[in-house]
């Protein structure tokens, strides 16, 4: 009778599969075999445990070998061209072996019983790295199911910690297993802290916060409180750099911008005010962002005139 009952409970689900081309069971199906056709789309976006293995390949590898360019914006933004960049430069025989070694630890840590009842603090230490791994992919895996396509890097940045110390715990081991081991070791992480603070001093951002504090006080100055049209130009994978808020933040909100077919009525009411200037906000790739300042036309159809200063 209780297993009637639970099965009973399940039927309107079972109908809605029927009426609905078993939407749910194509949705687990998609999940295993790691492709999806996003609705609306003509082409199959990958998704599911090939693409989250990768990318957490990708992921270990550029924790200790950073791939792309050295600018902050290209390292963790999720654009196209900008994460084809990062993943083109991964040596993925190293980034496969890497996730390899984590999952041989991860296994060893949950599988391997000591000699003794009594558990030590280094074998707790060590099921709680793996269990923190499993938890965290099966959350990330589950997640791709119901969005499919979106995979990325970030997913991983609270386990950063532990791939550490996961990778020193096996540091310490190979050291005391090989001769002279643990001269190497230091030797090896001592020229790969060099090599990373020499990184570190050629880093860059073309979309910094103090870059672009500069752009808005400036503007705020030029435009000198009057009604003003903001738009956001240049490089697609920049343009949404959260400008409209910086500009709210220090000064007076734009009467236009180019997020309000997004956020206007919800987040900010409607302003019937016409804009007097335009501010076009040029997002550049590889440098700083400029701007451009024009006075909008009679007709208030926002174009930007020929004898524009541009700063």
């Amino acid at each position: 009778m209780a297993a009637g009952l639970f099965v009973l409970a399940h039927a309107t689900w079972f109908i809605f599969e029927l009426r609905h081309d078993f939407q749910s069971t194509r949705a687990v199906s998609k999940l295993l075999s790691g492709v999806s056709w996003p609705y609306g789309q003509e082409t199959p976006v990958w998704s599911g445990p090939t693409a989250v293995l990768k990318m957490t390949a990708a992921t270990v590898y550029r924790l200790f070998i950073p791939t792309g360019d050295l600018d902050v914006t290209k390292q963790i933004s999720p654009a196209a061209e900008f994460l084809a960049d990062r993943m083109n430069r991964v040596w993925w025989p190293a980034g496969w072996g890497i996730l390899l070694v984590i999952g041989s630890y991860v296994i060893g840590s949950l599988v391997w019983r000591p000699k003794t009842k009594q558990e030590s603090p280094v074998r707790t230490a060590r099921r709680l790295l793996a269990t923190h791994f499993l938890v965290s992919l099966v959350g990330i895996l589950a997640y791709t199911m119901m969005f499919p396509g979106y995979v990325h890097e970030w997913m991983w940045a609270f386990m950063f910690p532990s791939f550490f110390l996961i990778f020193s715990e096996l540091l310490v081991k190979l050291g005391k297993l090989v001769k002279f081991g643990r001269l190497g070791v230091t030797v090896a992480i001592i020229f790969w802290s060099a090599w990373q603070l020499s990184l570190f001093l050629k880093l860059e951002n073309v979309a910094g916060l103090g870059k672009k504090l500069e752009v808005v006080k400036l503007v705020q100055k030029e435009i000198a409180g009057r009604p003003y049209e903001l738009r956001s130009e240049g490089a697609d994978a920049l343009r949404y750099g959260g400008w409209r808020y910086l500009f709210t933040l220090y000064g007076k909100p734009p009467v236009k911008s180019y997020m309000d077919y997004v956020y206007q009525g919800w987040v900010y009411p409607k302003n019937e005010v016409e804009p007097e200037v335009i501010v076009a906000i040029n997002n550049l790739r590889d440098k700083s962002p400029t701007f451009i300042l024009s006075e909008n036309s009679e007709n208030s159809e926002s174009q930007i005139s020929p004898d524009s200063q541009n700063f």
